[in-house]
This record gives C-alpha cells, structure tokens and sequence, in this order.
C-alpha cells in the first residue's frame, strides 16, 4: 500500500511540477494534511466529559433565572469537501447550560469550545456543517438545554479558482433547543454572539 507521500508525490508530477524543487514537499505536504484532518481521530465525548457546577442555585426564593454562556470569536481552519481547498473563520457559540438535581448550573470548561471547535472543523467538512455539529454535541453530549452557533468563513475555492472572488464572505447560522427560532432566549443570545462592530476575518 503506498504511503500519502508518496500519493502527492505522483499527484505533484502528474501536475507538471518540477520535481528538483518539490524534494521534501510530498512529507510536507503529508504533514499538513494529517494536522488539518486530525478532527477524524478525535472523541466529542472526550473533550465534552468535564463540567462544572457553578456552585449556586438557578432557582431561589420561588424565583427563578436562566443562564446563557457565550465565547466568541474562534479561530478555525477547515478543508472543503468539495476541492480539498481551505477555508478559514470564526465561530461564535452560545448555550443554555443543563441543571444538576439539585438544580444548579453545570458548565463547560471554556477551553473545550475551542478544542469542540477544532474537532469539527479539523477535517473534510462544509462550513453549514460544522456549526450544526458543535450545536448537536452541546446538546446530546453536554447535556445543554439550547445551543446557538454562527460561523463566518473565507473559502480560497472562491477566492483562487472559478469565479475568484476575494472579498466574499460566508456566514452561517444554527439554532436548536431553548435557543432555537422563535423560542423567548433566541433574540437575546443572537444580540450576544453577533454585536457590531464585526471582528475582521
């Protein structure tokens, strides 16, 4: 079986390129994708398996409130499915955290979001993807009530091929649970996560 050096190396010459320059690019080249793939040897439940309990009631009093933590914005680097070519962005996440049974809030350690992030971005993937998967795991695997995230993404297959334009930008939006559309948390968490001015991609 031949190795993934070796693969770009006869996919460089087949390209026409030089091989007296590309000497050590096929391991490289190896390198860098298995670094921007490394979401495929990830475990979501790994790195969602710590919370935190906050250490005071929601409910008091007869009283009650509700939470919703947001960390924005988060760098990540992706690979279209679609040409194998990059895109770049930021993530911005929101939840409502889950109550234990003695009703108190249990939240997720904040490095997780950028380790959840880099999970599903890591790979072959398309940008709409990524914001559903992170919003799933928060629920199904973190146990949150509602989970909100927006990407916004530069992809160099508009940018260096067909219709190249540069300047175009993607944004793209995913809601579900007690942060979903038209549920009373949804206007509240949007004004958090995408506030003007906007961080420059």
């Amino acid at each position: 079986m031949r190795t993934t050096e070796e693969i770009i190396k006869e996919l460089l010459e087949s390209l026409g390129v030089p091989p007296e320059r590309m000497h050590e690019t096929p391991r490289r080249y190896a390198k860098a994708l298995r670094d921007m793939t490394a979401g495929y040897r990830g475990d979501v439940h790994d790195v969602l398996s710590t919370r935190f309990d906050v250490g005071a009631p929601a409910h008091r009093d007869g009283a009650s409130g509700t939470s919703i933590v947001a960390t924005r914005p988060i760098r990540f680097t992706a690979l279209c499915e679609h040409h194998a070519m990059p895109f770049m962005g930021i993530a911005k996440i929101a939840y409502v955290p889950s109550l234990d049974a003695d009703g108190r809030c249990m939240v997720i350690g904040l490095s997780k979001f950028i380790r959840l992030v880099r999970l599903y971005s890591e790979r072959f993937t398309m940008q709409e993807r990524i914001g559903e998967q992170i919003a799933w795991a928060l629920l199904d695997v973190a146990g949150a009530d509602g989970a909100m995230v927006i990407t916004r993404a530069r992809h160099t297959c508009l940018c260096a091929r067909g219709v190249r334009d540069g300047e175009c930008e993607t944004t793209a939006f995913f809601s579900v649970g007690a942060l979903d559309v038209g549920r009373p948390l949804h206007v509240t968490a949007t004004k958090i996560l995408d506030p003007s001015p906007r961080v420059p991609l």
